[in-house]
């Protein structure tokens, strides 16, 4: 055999393989290979389920509480602000800073009035000094006055005693003594009125001083406050979504310049139709009778997770078009390192457990196949030796859902063998291969 007529006989044979390959992979030609997972069974209340939307707890649009320009901004569109979540006692206390306006002025005015404010504290220290001092001194010219009123009197008497009695003293010794006696008695009056003045007007002096000092000092407080102002601060932990001003930028009284929202926790809106709330509400209600919560299941196709919430609130009023009442559901968002695991807008299957507890069957969600007017899956079957041989559809209604599991309503049974993988062009009764049996939990 020559070169050309071997290269020729591989030629043929690499052909027939593959007419080979191309046969077996068409449908209904030999087995197929598939992976298989159990039906399981689990108890579970029966459930109403909802398309709802994740919403921040709280979400604020801050505007600014005085005119100004901008001097710097501090955080932008996505970054994480803290508040109460803060090891530092100062932004614990009044937020983290975003934006700082420009203050200059406002420094000059709080200046000038901590000095006059130092000048009046001055007064007032020096007034707490100089009364006292100045009553004292009142009341010994008071004492003084009444010792020369005494000696005067007394001079006065004997004079016209001896005037009385026509020896040793004349008409115009005895007017000079009573002359001096009655300037005496008024220089004392003068006194005691002085005296009595100063304790009169001593509360009320120290009280004006101390009033102008505390007037002062509330005048600073109220400079200093307009100045925090100046500063635009987080009002909560949580994150910046927006932001509406830059560095120059003159802002307005009142003008909106960041929206913050918090996101944890965090809450997933829905609304349940008017036919429904009645039952939801005795069910919220018993729970909170008991003490505890009403649990609901929140899951995120867009994460991949299923969380455990609970309903936080049924607003008493319908939406009037769809005759809706709104819920929420509070819930844990799970951090990661860039941030919350869950966003504001994300949609969430919601599933409350609101009914009596019934045993449910689940299969895995890559167990449905979808297309056309009813759900499917695909069932191996044993043949006489007890191995996977074939498969038969079974149609099937689906319910709530629990991470990748979903419970399915139909001719299955538990422990039946669906096909989840391999299943998308198996027809009824065809030969299969089964490579993996997946033994896995609802709790996985």
């Amino acid at each position: 055999m020559n070169l050309s007529q071997r290269l020729l006989l591989v030629f043929l044979f690499a052909s027939l393989f593959d007419n080979v390959q191309k046969l077996r992979a068409q449908p209904g030609r030999g087995p197929s290979t598939v992976v298989v997972s159990r039906v399981i069974s689990s108890k579970m209340a029966s459930s109403m389920d909802f398309i709802g939307t994740v919403t921040p707890i709280q979400n604020s649009i801050i505007g600014s509480a005085v005119d100004g320009r901008v001097e710097s901004v501090l955080a932008d569109e996505g970054d994480p602000v803290f508040k109460a979540g803060s090891k530092d006692p100062l932004i614990a206390k009044m937020g983290q800073p975003l934006m700082q306006m420009r203050t200059g002025t406002l420094q000059i005015e709080i200046d000038a009035a901590e000095i006059l404010l130092n000048t009046r504290k001055d007064a007032l220290d020096e007034l707490k000094t100089s009364l006292p001092s100045d009553i004292e001194q009142a009341t010994a010219t008071v004492e003084d006055y009444q010792a020369r009123l005494e000696y005067s009197k007394s001079y006065y008497e004997r004079m016209q005693s001896l005037f009385g009695n026509g020896g040793g003293s004349s008409a115009n010794e005895r007017d000079e003594a009573f002359s001096k006696y009655r300037s005496a008695e008024a220089s004392l009056k003068a006194a005691q009125s002085a005296l009595q003045k100063l304790h009169g007007t001593k509360a009320k002096r120290l009280s004006q001083a101390a009033f102008a000092v505390a007037t002062q000092e509330a005048e600073i407080r109220r400079l200093q406050d307009v100045k925090t102002k100046y500063t635009i601060r987080a009002p909560f932990d949580g994150y910046v979504v927006s932001r509406m001003a830059n560095v120059g930028q003159w802002v307005s009284r009142g003008e909106d310049v960041f929206q913050v929202v918090q996101l944890d926790p965090i809450e997933v809106a829905f609304k349940v139709p008017q036919s429904s709330v009645q039952r939801l509400q005795e069910a919220f209600d018993s729970a909170k009778t008991s003490d505890e919560t009403l649990p609901a299941r929140i899951w995120i196709e867009s994460i991949g997770q299923l969380i455990i919430g609970e309903v936080h609130k049924i607003v008493p009023s319908a939406d009037l078009r769809s005759r809706s009442f709104p819920v929420k559901i509070r819930l844990k968002n799970p951090t990661t390192p860039t941030g919350h695991l869950i966003k504001a807008g994300m949609l969430a299957n919601v599933s409350l457990s609101i009914g009596k507890v019934k045993e449910s069957l689940f299969v895995e969600k890559d167990a449905l196949v979808l297309g056309g007017d009813q759900i499917r899956v695909f069932v191996a079957t044993a043949n006489a030796e007890g191995e996977l041989s074939t498969v038969r559809r079974v149609n099937v209604d689906v319910g709530a859902a629990i991470k990748n599991w979903i419970e399915v309503r139909g001719g299955l049974a538990k422990d039946d063998f669906v096909v989840v993988e391999g299943n998308e062009r198996l027809r009824p009764g065809q030969e299969v291969l089964v490579t993996e049996t997946k033994n896995t939990k609802l709790d996985d």
